[in-house]
């Protein structure tokens, strides 16, 4: 395996074992300016990696909002989220509706 794509791969593990924690913008932008050769394609890479860990936070968000009895402030604490307006914005540009609008829609 070359050295490009083990650091692609090392990159896409570290997202996915940090998705309860907050994962730094910085840190995924180090890690991926550490990858050899990804010139040109590093901002594309960039704003990838940071769409792959919102939206799987997001996705986490999603299973306790249906499952877990907790806040959404509790949830947004746990995925490492901060900013209500925030969150509440990303969680309407993926799911069309509001974090209370989801779960009362998936609980019933």
């Amino acid at each position: 395996m070359n050295q490009t794509v083990a650091g692609v791969l090392r990159l896409l593990s570290s997202i996915h074992l940090c998705l309860a924690d907050p994962v730094l913008i910085a840190d995924l932008n180090r890690q991926i300016e550490e990858i050899p050769a990804i010139g040109c394609h590093g901002l594309l890479f960039r704003k990838e990696a940071e769409h792959c860990a919102v939206s799987g936070r997001l996705q986490d968000a999603c299973f306790q909002l249906r499952h877990i009895d907790r806040s959404i402030d509790e949830i947004m604490d746990l995925l490492g989220i901060t900013g209500r307006g925030y969150f509440f914005s990303l969680f309407r540009q993926e799911t069309g509706m509001t974090p209370k609008q989801y779960r009362t829609k998936f609980r019933q």
